[in-house]
């Protein structure tokens, strides 16, 4: 589930100029 959450996550970012979301950590 965490690679899951995690590509969902990074596609998210992508997709949204902006990122405010302090729960969401990108990998290094």
């Amino acid at each position: 589930v965490l690679r899951i959450e995690r590509g969902l996550a990074l596609v998210v970012e992508s997709d949204t100029p902006h990122t405010g979301s302090s729960d969401i950590t990108p990998d290094p």
